[in-house]
């Protein structure tokens, strides 16, 4: 999970669809592009809401990235309490 000191800001792909995929993270002034390992559409059972969850791996590490559909993001490092390596 990211901490308030640290600012993550995904880049996502705009299709037709509108905002389909995140493309890049910038992190700290970095950015790093993304390679999606995993992609799933989920639906919240309390509320109703549909979400997607991409698993990535952006500069070497796993990354968790998790949109709603009103387009609020969350990035976590699962297994990782560091910050991206810089390049």
């Amino acid at each position: 999970m990211t901490t308030s000191s640290q600012r993550i800001i995904v880049h996502f792909y705009a299709g037709y669809k509108g905002e389909e995929r995140p493309q890049s993270i910038l992190m700290e002034g970095q950015k790093y592009p993304v390679e999606i390992l995993s992609r799933k559409r989920c639906r919240d059972q309390n509320t109703g809401r549909h979400y997607e969850v991409f698993l990535c791996r952006a500069a070497g590490k796993k990354a968790r990235i998790t949109r709603d559909e009103t387009g609020e993001y969350d990035v976590s490092f699962p297994g990782d309490t560091l910050a991206l390596p810089k390049k």
